[in-house]
């Protein structure tokens, strides 16, 4: 057994996992379809909760609602041992109206995909895929830093998933890596410049896709520029410490050596004096008289010269550098120097162009016609000329081999064909020094699951297939496109808008969908007809962790809807729920407000009620605030499962599928960063080593 399959949840597991989620949701999922609009035109709590509200209030600000359904649990189990089992998950088996808060809270806990077991965590994921070899290389030198060009959602998601596919792409053996729905860019780019792989971004939105080749354009300046900086500052960190290092070195140096090396020198100096004594001091001393003799005629001639030329050259001598004649100790070509500089040498030839152009630069026009360079050369010589008449006067001071000037350039017509073929090569080497800044390729497509991939990208290889937060269907394409084509190797698929899934048993459906439908994938829930429904799938959007957390919902606005429906119903004849005003609330500084501008939005005649009328409605209603708090966080309750079932149907379809070796759900994101937190990864066979051992 391989180590994937290890960690692989079987199919028959998973279709028993569905099948507990059915029996849950075929009771409680009238809650989660019950509609807010409608909430009480239709008086939805009266027909679904047999509670008080202020009473689920309680036990969802409660810190011990664990103790009070652990309670609730001994003693339903209590009642069917009795024969009086009358209730099922908290309804009630007679009127299906919830009565026990707590049981249908804990319920609800444990058929969300970490409380049904079916998930496999990231770090186990990960290191079945990796094994024993190392974390896929990054192809910058120094790593990227995406919190620097994203917000913190994406660069959570970005850093995490893009790690994940480069695992998978290196247990698969690929390079190309397809995007699908790939919106801004942001992982494309990122897998291109971190990671060095062949990304291929596709969008059905040319703006989205021009967008997008646009910021990764200017991420991959910035890439160039914070590898610069990163690496100058790690030199100067790098020189610091080298620094401190060598200085240390040379203090245990002198510490160890001290004693021994003064008690030589000392011992030294000692024999020196016994050896040499009055001798070499007379010696010395007359050497000395013989040098000053011998020299100091000559040094004041010399002195005596250099006077004169300094008087004869006048005021000159304060404008022009003086030069020295050159010691008979000095190397052969040093040159002339000016006095306190040395010539440049070969390794100063930047400094060189710098002075050059800057020289050129410089040149006051209004004194003589554009000169160049070239002006500074003797006529004669073909070197620099350093009279005073010469354009660049002191380009004298240079070595006269740094000072040559080049040859023109030869035009491209009058290039031999080897020089030609030369240049070519050349060229197309430092493209290929190059070819990461192309890695990257936007694409404008419209996806679905019969979607030819060769047709759209010319150069197609065997690939990995990856979605973040894919839309509606296109995240179950995406799953049917991996199975459909051999040269997807892998996949790794994390959607979201379940609300947008197209749905084939639900009998509300109006529309058809131009491929397939969403849901349900699996044989499994297609042999059971299941259906979710619209509100169903809405609610499975809302993200429980964040308001478990104080995030909270928007009930005033739900509310200011919900009353402003009554009104509707009441007064107009257009009161049903498909009926949207937008987003009015925003805009209303108060409930009145907030009628008039949606009476106006939905055209209908503001005059046919009255300010009091509609204040009246408000003062009406907002005693029954509490019910549609207490509603809507029933419904919070119900998204993770609503969702659990969803992507267990993805799940069962790619395990039904037989070239698909492994595929699990797998939690890649805090969810209360990234609510959309779970995705689904699949391998091949064939794309790693698992699928040797299936067929052997």
């Amino acid at each position: 057994m391989s180590v994937l399959e290890s960690v692989d949840v079987p199919l028959e597991l998973t279709k028993g996992k569905i099948d507990e989620l059915r029996d849950f949701l075929k009771i409680s999922l009238s809650i989660a379809n019950a509609h807010t609009v409608d909430f009480y035109t239709c008086n939805v709590w009266e027909q679904f909760i047999a509670v008080p509200p202020e009473s689920v209030l309680s036990i969802f600000s409660s810190k011990c609602d664990q103790r009070v359904a652990s309670e609730n649990r001994r003693t339903q189990s209590c009642q069917r041992r009795g024969g009086k089992d009358r209730t099922n998950f908290g309804f009630c088996d007679d009127t299906k109206r919830l009565v026990d808060v707590a049981v249908f809270l804990d319920a609800a806990k444990r058929h969300t995909l970490p409380g049904l077991g079916v998930c496999v965590l990231l770090p186990k994921v990960l290191q079945a895929l990796r094994g024993h070899q190392s974390i896929p290389p990054a192809a910058e030198d120094v790593p990227l830093e995406p919190e620097e060009f994203m917000n913190a959602k994406k660069s959570h998601e970005v850093q995490i998933l893009s790690g994940v596919v480069a695992s998978l792409a290196q247990q698969c053996g690929v390079r190309q890596v397809i995007d699908v729905g790939s919106g801004k860019g942001y992982l494309c780019s990122f897998l291109s410049l971190q990671y060095g792989l062949q990304v291929y971004g596709i969008d059905s939105s040319s703006r989205n896709t021009h967008g997008a080749q646009e910021r990764n354009r200017k991420l991959q300046k910035y890439s160039r520029a914070y590898q610069r900086h990163h690496n100058a500052r790690t030199a100067i960190s790098g020189g610091e410490q080298g620094a401190r290092e060598q200085l240390q070195e040379e203090r245990d140096r002198s510490e160890q050596g001290g004693e021994q090396r003064a008690r030589e020198q000392l011992q030294e100096e000692r024999d020196r004096s016994e050896r040499g004594g009055e001798q070499g001091a007379r010696e010395q001393l007359q050497e000395e008289r013989d040098r000053s003799e011998q020299g100091g005629e000559q040094r004041a001639r010399e002195q005596l010269q250099e006077e004169r030329d300094r008087s004869e050259r006048g005021g000159e001598s304060e404008e022009r550098p003086v030069q020295r004649e050159r010691d008979p100790s000095e190397q052969e070509g040093d040159g002339d120097c000016v006095v306190g500089f040395k010539p440049f040498q070969g390794q100063d030839t930047e400094t060189l162009t710098m002075l050059l152009e800057a020289s050129v630069a410089m040149a006051p026009v209004e004194d003589s016609p554009k000169r160049n360079v070239s002006d500074a050369l003797s006529p004669d010589t073909g070197t620099v000329s350093s009279s005073p008449e010469s354009p660049f006067p002191f380009l004298g001071v240079l070595s006269p081999e740094l000072v040559e000037i080049p040859p023109p350039r030869t035009p491209p017509t009058q290039l031999s064909p080897e020089e030609r073929e030369r240049r070519k090569r050349e060229n197309l080497e430092r493209k290929g020094r190059g070819s990461r800044d192309s890695l990257f390729s936007p694409l404008t497509s419209y996806i679905t699951a019969h979607t030819e991939l060769r047709d759209i990208i010319t150069h197609l290889e065997d690939a990995l297939l990856v979605g973040l937060h894919t839309c509606g269907d296109l995240a179950p394409s995406t799953l049917r496109m991996f199975t459909a084509k051999p040269e997807l190797r892998a996949v790794c698929s994390v959607g979201c808008c379940y609300h947008l899934l197209s749905e084939e048993f639900d009998p509300s459906a109006t529309e058809c969908p131009t491929s397939q439908w969403g849901f349900p994938m699996s044989k499994h829930l297609r042999d059971l007809a299941w259906f979710c429904g619209r509100n169903a799938r809405m609610s499975a959007c809302l993200a429980l962790e964040r308001v478990s957390a104080g995030g909270g919902l928007p009930s005033e606005s739900l509310f200011y809807r919900a009353v402003l429906h009554v009104i509707l119903r009441d007064h107009y004849a257009a009161f049903k729920s498909e009926k949207r005003v937008g987003n009015v609330y925003s805009k209303s500084a108060s409930f009145l407000d907030y009628v008039r501008r949606a009476l106006r939005k939905l055209g209908l005649d503001g005059s046919k009620i009255s300010d009091c009328l509609i204040q009246g409605y408000h003062e009406k209603y907002s005693p029954r605030k509490q019910e549609m708090q207490a509603f809507n966080m029933l419904k919070v309750s119900l998204a993770p499962c609503i969702e659990a079932l969803i992507l267990l149907d993805r799940l069962c379809y790619l395990k039904e599928q037989e070239n698909t070796c492994f595929s699990a759900v797998v939690p890649l994101f805090d969810p209360l960063m990234s609510p959309r937190c779970y995705g689904i990864l699949a391998l091949k066979n064939g794309a790693s080593e698992c699928s040797k051992n299936k067929h052997s």
